[in-house]
């Protein structure tokens, strides 16, 4: 288990994952995160919705 998308595991799986497949568009589904601000930019994104 990986713990939340502001867990230090999740970013670096996923960081792989954007890294190997190379997604233009990626939907992440996390209700209790305050600001997707920042885990926008870690995982190389520009804007969110």
């Amino acid at each position: 288990m990986l713990g939340g998308a502001n867990s230090v595991a999740f970013r670096r799986q996923c960081g792989a994952l954007i890294k190997m497949h190379k997604p233009s568009v990626m939907v992440l589904l996390e209700t209790k995160m305050k600001k997707h601000t920042k885990i926008t930019s870690d995982l190389g994104y520009d804007s969110f919705i």
